[in-house]
């Protein structure tokens, strides 16, 4: 635990949360914290403008919770998430993060990843089995990053809404037969190089609604788009061209 104002280094430990507490990890009130090769099990919270900062480690968790102004990143490391949690990682509050070169196990039932409240969060090269939310003015850029919800995500396997924006580079999203990225109530979408597949080969791919748009540029992989409530799909794409639904009011 990190008090106010402190920072601590941890270096190859294994860190539990202990009986008397469900976190393992904690930093508040502009405290930061740095660890590296740690094994780690149990929750971990972030706030009130602090930061943490982690490497090569292993992470069990129940949730990682980012509120406040807090910041974190994450490179290198392996999450396992307990898949009765509602989430995994949460950015709240106007809160901040960074995942790099990881991969990522979480639930497909609930929001593997979900920010909220004018948060934001970059991703490189990271493979997730699970899902993400970004609502409430907040925003997501990821590049090579690979999601695969399985079959039983019920809001998609990445649903932006309220005022929010994803950019999404040099990637992939996959699922069974759950939906793969819905854009909803004024948000927006910049998708270059995505491809988006379902194994039920359902359709649409991407869909669109309540005023919200998305761009698509680079190879579109033939993705299909469809659009409700006078949202725009504005194609492109240099190679596989996408399919757009004529509610899509695009124009190139």
């Amino acid at each position: 635990r990190a008090s106010e104002n402190s920072n601590i280094n941890i270096e190859k430990s294994t860190l539990s949360s202990p009986s008397n507490s469900k976190y393992s990890l904690v930093a508040k009130k502009n405290s930061h914290i740095d660890s590296e090769e740690l094994t780690l099990s149990g929750e971990i919270n972030v706030n009130r403008g602090s930061s943490w900062s982690d490497d090569n480690s292993v992470i069990n968790t129940d949730s990682i919770y980012i509120s406040q102004n807090g910041s974190f990143e994450i490179s290198d490391s392996t999450i396992n998430c307990n898949t009765s949690s509602n989430s995994c990682i949460s950015l709240d509050r106007n809160s901040s993060g960074g995942i790099y070169n990881l991969s990522m196990t979480g639930s497909s039932q609930y929001e593997t990843i979900i920010l909220s409240s004018s948060s934001s969060l970059n991703i490189q090269n990271l493979s997730l089995t699970g899902n993400i939310r970004i609502t409430g003015k907040s925003s997501l850029n990821a590049q090579n990053f690979n999601v695969d919800c399985g079959s039983i995500s019920q809001m998609g396997c990445i649903w932006v809404d309220y005022n929010s924006y994803i950019s999404f580079t040099d990637g992939s999203v996959s699922s069974t037969n759950s939906p793969l990225l819905s854009i909803q109530w004024n948000s927006m979408g910049f998708l270059h190089n995505a491809n988006f597949t379902r194994s039920d080969e359902s359709t649409p791919h991407v869909d669109l609604g309540g005023l919200s748009s998305v761009q698509i540029n680079g190879n579109a992989h033939s993705m299909n788009v469809a659009c409700w409530d006078l949202s725009l799909a504005r194609d492109q794409s240099d190679s596989n061209t996408p399919s757009i639904d004529s509610s899509c009011q695009h124009n190139n």
